[in-house]
């Protein structure tokens, strides 16, 4: 190779590291900046400025710290950083709707915040420190923020008595039992009965088809007493073929 191809490689490589090096730098300038830019970093210095701007700013900021905050319930499998955001949590004197969310105080509950956090209540996602993260479903969460309407069925995680501070619960409760729900549906430190309904093995050997469609059609032209719901026709027709099918030969074993 002719020594003025040799130089033009040479230059070329030394422009392409030269390049390289600035690309480099860059990128591990980008980095610490990303870090500064954190949405739950806004949110504490939200807070500190929200707090100066007091006459109770000592106490306010007496547990602040810059970094995240986090609470971790091991019996639970439970990682709450939500207080990293909701600085006033346990503050009575951000108490009201005048406080500005996030930094509102919560409302008065048998149970210290700052020892149980938020997501064994409200659900969300609690290892997130992003509001979308945290608050809504996601690709890799799929239990948002309980409405306030539902928060009493948390209650019911923990507390299997019936609770003063929990009517909608207690009233659910009820309706499972005198519905009977746990005939169909596996519920939760419900006992599921023994026998869940009528056995069908044989309904095929005593009724015809056209019978255990009127049956299930409308139930109640059968039966004047039964509690059963009508259904889709598209949902019914099949049950009867099965049901028909639902026969054992005379002399097996059962």
């Amino acid at each position: 190779m002719a020594p003025e191809d040799m130089g033009k490689i040479s230059n070329r490589m030394r422009f392409l590291f030269a390049l390289s090096s600035v690309v480099f730098t860059a990128v591990l300038a980008i980095s610490p900046v990303k870090d500064l830019l954190h949405e739950w970093k806004g949110y504490k210095r939200a807070y500190v400025k929200f707090a100066e701007a007091r006459p109770d700013t000592k106490t306010l900021l007496a547990d602040y710290h810059p970094g995240l905050d986090q609470i971790w319930i091991p019996d639970m499998n439970v990682v709450d950083r939500c207080t990293t955001c909701h600085q006033g949590l346990a503050q009575p004197s951000l108490a009201g709707s005048l406080v500005p969310q996030p930094f509102r105080a919560h409302p008065p509950i048998p149970h210290h915040v700052k020892d149980w956090g938020c997501v064994v209540c409200h659900r969300g996602q609690g290892a997130a420190t992003e509001v979308a993260e945290a608050h809504q479903t996601t690709l890799a969460w799929e239990q948002p923020l309980l409405p306030v309407r539902y928060i009493q069925a948390s209650c019911g995680s923990c507390h299997r008595q019936a609770l003063p501070e929990t009517p909608r619960l207690d009233r659910g409760r009820e309706l499972l039992a005198r519905l009977n729900c746990s005939g169909c549906h596996r519920l939760q430190d419900i006992p599921r009965p023994a026998m869940l309904g009528p056995d069908l093995t044989n309904v095929g050997t005593k009724v015809s088809r056209e019978w255990l469609y009127k049956w299930l059609k409308e139930p109640r032209t059968i039966v004047d007493s039964s509690g059963n719901v009508f259904v889709a026709d598209s949902f019914n027709s099949t049950i009867p073929s099965r049901s028909g099918n639902s026969r054992r030969s005379v002399g097996s074993s059962g």
